[in-house]
């Protein structure tokens, strides 16, 4: 969905801000697009994490997806979840689009490496994300850690998350999340 999104947006930003701008402003556009693109594709997913997450925590919950989702919907709480998964998701989409845009054509300019381009942009885009999305990352996981079963009513808020553990301890899984989405991207 955030891929299909982003480049929807990208082809209409180019027509709304001519292609004088968007050849000056790649990067940002990008950026901008793809964090635009990831809020829509995270109101598509929301309903199934909330559901999914709701179901590993209580497997009387529900027997199946279709089940475990019309009673979430019952509920009335199915985007309770949304503003957690943005501050994970967002950052993390949003520069792996920008940097992977931004760094292919400048490999495709380096003979030996062109035939890896999309390869290595994925690696480059990939660390790039984890680092820039590392804070959301770990205050989403914080937030699910809650007795809680709706990740937004967590205890404590993402400002209060920060300010307890300290960039250090924000930091800890950036090493991980790097060689992870370095290589699955």
């Amino acid at each position: 969905v955030a891929f299909g999104v982003l480049e929807a947006l990208k082809r209409a930003s180019v027509v709304i801000l001519g292609p004088q701008v968007a050849i000056a402003h790649p990067f940002v556009i990008v950026l901008a697009c793809g964090a635009i693109a990831v809020v829509f594709s995270s109101i598509a997913v929301i309903p199934f994490e909330a559901t999914r997450i709701r179901m590993v925590q209580d497997p009387a919950f529900a027997s199946s997806l279709p089940e475990g989702m019309l009673k979430k919907f019952g509920e009335g709480n199915v985007y309770n979840g949304l503003p957690a998964l943005l501050v994970k998701d967002v950052p993390f989409h949003a520069v792996k689009f920008a940097v992977f845009d931004t760094v292919s054509p400048l490999i495709r300019s380096i003979p030996p490496l062109e035939p890896f381009v999309t390869v290595v942009a994925g690696l480059l885009a990939g660390v790039a994300a984890a680092v820039a999305s590392q804070p959301g990352d770990a205050t989403f996981t914080r937030c699910n850690q809650s007795p809680s079963p709706v990740p937004s009513q967590a205890p404590e808020t993402p400002t209060d998350f920060a300010v307890d553990a300290a960039v250090p301890a924000v930091a800890l899984g950036v090493a991980a999340l790097s060689t992870s989405t370095s290589t699955s991207t």
